[in-house]
């Protein structure tokens, strides 16, 4: 049962965090610099990570990528267990 629940922690925080990552840009128009970071307070041992990865298809008329990959990894330090989620996001929410 307490893996159920680590991975259901794991899972809660990925949501959590991709939700605030859009909301963000959605709201003000821009992400944070930051691709890495920890959460606050209860949860200041997990850890995420986001990359982003240019997707070839499809391509505007100048043949630029319009979509990205997003794929947001948590993980608690000195635990095994990691979840990762990912989303498909404007290519321009993202500097080349």
């Amino acid at each position: 049962m307490e893996s159920v629940e680590a991975y259901d922690t794991l899972l809660g925080l990925a949501q959590g965090k991709l939700l605030e990552l859009e909301s963000q840009q959605l709201i003000d128009g821009s992400l944070p610099d930051a691709r890495q970071g920890t959460f606050p307070d209860p949860y200041q041992s997990y850890q995420w990570t986001l990359s982003v990865t240019r997707r070839p298809d499809p391509v505007d008329a100048e043949g630029k990528p319009l979509m990205s990959d997003v794929l947001i990894k948590i993980q608690q330090a000195d635990h095994p267990g990691m979840v990762q989620l990912s989303a498909i996001w404007p290519a321009n929410w993202f500097p080349d």
